[in-house]
């Protein structure tokens, strides 16, 4: 079974707007108008939010791990904000999270195991297949000229272009200076 058709099945149980208790996941990915034709896209999403940090994750015990709760938690908030779901919610962050790693375990795609032995130990996640149908996302390329830089925050990622800054106004007044250019030079290579 592919994660698509998985995570398919998963999702299409759900009755919306129905007393019965379903995956919290799985209800907030059926509530999501559109879900059906996105799924790939936030398979994708999820796959790639996974292997960026099992494999930026220099401490883990096995390479190409993470943190079981962490990697969920970056998975959920990254599938929340495209869903249009609070991100800022755990609850809702975890569910969703959760429930793209159960798929990826239903393909063997992942393990889930104890980091070290103890019943305090956390849970970790590593990667143990690579799948052919799920390609990773270029975050942050485009195939297409991008727009002059005009404020702080990329069109193409929605983050800002430097990391640490927050105030658009003050990013404006420093939109003529060597180092903008600089950046805006790159931006376009």
């Amino acid at each position: 079974m592919d994660p698509t058709s998985y995570l398919t099945e998963r999702v299409s149980k759900v009755v919306l707007h129905s007393d019965k208790i379903f995956n919290e996941g799985a209800r907030l990915l059926a509530y999501y108008e559109g879900w059906r034709e996105d799924l790939p896209n936030i398979i994708e999403m999820a796959w790639d939010t996974l292997m960026r940090y099992c494999i930026r994750n220099k401490s883990a015990t096995y390479s190409a791990a993470v943190k079981l709760t962490f990697a969920s938690d970056l998975i959920g908030k990254k599938i929340a904000k495209t869903i249009g779901v609070d991100h800022t919610n755990i609850k809702n962050t975890l569910s969703l999270g959760d429930l793209l790693l159960e798929t990826f375990l239903q393909d063997n795609l992942v393990e889930i195991y104890r980091e070290y032995e103890g019943i305090k130990a956390p849970y970790m996640v590593r990667i143990t297949n690579q799948s052919d149908d799920i390609k990773p996302v270029l975050i942050g390329t485009s195939f297409e000229p991008l727009a002059p830089i005009t404020s702080l925050h990329s069109d193409l990622t929605k983050e800002p272009f430097i990391k640490g800054w927050s105030d658009n106004k003050l990013f404006k007044q420093f939109l003529n200076t060597n180092f903008i250019r600089a950046l805006e030079n790159l931006h376009i290579s």
